[in-house]
Formats: structure tokens, C-alpha cells, sequence
């Protein structure tokens, strides 16, 4: 007899915890450095405003600095995941010195093994004009997840590229595409 498959029964919400920052910490996130969660002001003198793409809180990276979340329910292998998140520069919104910023996917197995190569896409100030809303760049990666995949791993990492002025990261999701 051979072995049976474990079932499995892919969530299809949001699957990320606290993704708009919106609990005002970074609850649900791991990180490196001290992000800084941000909430919306109107001041107009240094560092200039602070808007999140939406509701209240941002986290604000320095470069050399990452937020990382680990998820282990709802992934199902075989399936197309989208990752998505909204990237800022601080500061002024068309700053072009913002930092380079990595985001990376990677599957993993029940076992919280890798499984398969990290899926990612480098973000930099001047490619930062697809979807481009109010100061907010939408960036979106599909993934399609291997066999047995049962979480994944999402980092947000910014480049060690001081004196740029790092980064501004507000609603990351992932969702179950099909």
C-alpha cells in the first residue's frame, strides 16, 4: 500500500498577520535592525508627512534592515500564490534615493524546510513607475507553489546602500490566485 497524501484545503484570504501594520507594531513580523512603525501625520517639516497607502500605520526600513513573516497555514502545493505589497520612499515621494529593496517568497514544506528556489524582485527608485499611486508603488509577484508546500517565508529586505534613505512598506498580502 502506499502512502496517502496529507489533504489539503488552501485558505483563500489574505494569508499574512498585521500585513497594513495596522495593530500600530509589528506583531506577527520577525525583523533585523529597528523598523520603525509610522503613523499618518500632517506635518510638513522633517522627515516630511507620513500617508500609509492605507489605513494608519507603515513600517519604515533603514537600508540593511528586513521584516520577515513566516506563514504555516493555508499554503497547498501546486497552486499560484500572489504576493503583493506597496513600497514608498521616505521622506519626499519622489526622493530617487530611496533603498534597493529585495522581497522574497519562498515555499516550505510541513517541516519548515525550503522547498524549491526562493521566488523575489528588486525594487529601486527609478523602476518604480508601474501602478504608481500617490507615492506608493503596487509591486506583485505570482508564484506557483511545489509539491507539499505547506508555508512560506516573506522577507522585505533593504539593501546595506547608506546614506540612501531606506524604505516605506505598507499592506503586503498573500493570496491564494487559483
Amino acid at each position: 500500500m502506499g502512502v496517502r497524501p496529507i489533504p489539503c484545503d488552501p485558505i483563500r484570504t489574505d494569508l499574512v498577520i498585521n500585513g497594513g501594520f495596522e495593530t500600530g507594531t509589528l506583531a506577527g513580523w520577525t525583523f533585523t535592525g529597528t523598523p520603525t512603525v509610522l503613523a499618518n501625520t500632517s506635518s510638513h517639516t522633517a522627515p516630511g508627512p507620513v500617508r500609509a497607502h492605507s489605513g494608519t500605520f507603515l513600517v519604515e526600513l533603514d537600508p540593511n534592515e528586513s521584516i520577515s513573516q513566516t506563514i504555516f497555514s493555508g499554503l497547498c502545493g501546486k497552486r499560484v500564490y500572489r504576493l503583493a505589497t506597496n513600497l514608498g520612499a521616505p521622506g519626499d515621494i519622489d526622493d530617487p534615493f530611496n533603498s534597493q529593496t529585495t522581497v522574497t517568497l519562498q515555499f516550505r514544506d510541513g517541516n519548515n524546510q525550503n522547498l524549491g528556489a526562493p521566488q523575489s524582485f528588486v525594487a529601486v527608485a527609478e523602476s518604480q513607475n508601474v501602478n504608481h499611486e500617490g507615492g506608493w508603488t503596487y509591486h506583485e509577484l505570482f508564484a506557483v507553489s511545489p509539491p507539499g508546500t505547506r508555508g512560506a517565508l516573506i522577507t522585505i529586505q533593504t539593501a546595506n546602500d547608506a546614506p540612501h534613505n531606506g524604505i516605506r512598506v505598507d499592506d503586503t498580502s498573500l493570496i491564494l490566485f487559483n
